[in-house]
């Protein structure tokens, strides 16, 4: 991965998202001035033993990374996803963007 794009600003993004709970829709421009922490993940990353547990401690840290402004999001194409998948990407994007 190349560092020519950190400390950069990222390209203006708009997506929907499920934010505790509720579908709604976020913008870069809702984390002006906050760093952000992307976690890009597939549906088949639910069950991946290395993966779980890494998203399991992240959630349980966001204290810690508000208090260094860092915006932790979890970013997936399969959010529309009916079923109980809907559940676990609830629990995602809701542990990460408080």
């Amino acid at each position: 991965m190349s560092a020519t794009l950190h400390g950069k600003p990222a390209p203006d993004f708009r997506l929907p998202a499920i934010v505790s709970g509720s579908i709604t829709e976020l913008s870069s421009s809702d984390f002006d001035g906050k760093n952000i922490v992307l976690l890009f993940y597939a549906r088949r990353c639910y069950h991946d033993e290395p993966f779980a547990p890494s998203v399991i401690t992240w959630s349980q840290r966001v204290a810690d990374f508000h208090a260094r402004n860092t915006q932790l999001l979890a970013v997936s194409t399969e959010w529309g996803i009916v079923g109980n998948q809907v559940i676990l990407l609830t629990f995602f994007i809701a542990a990460f963007y408080v």
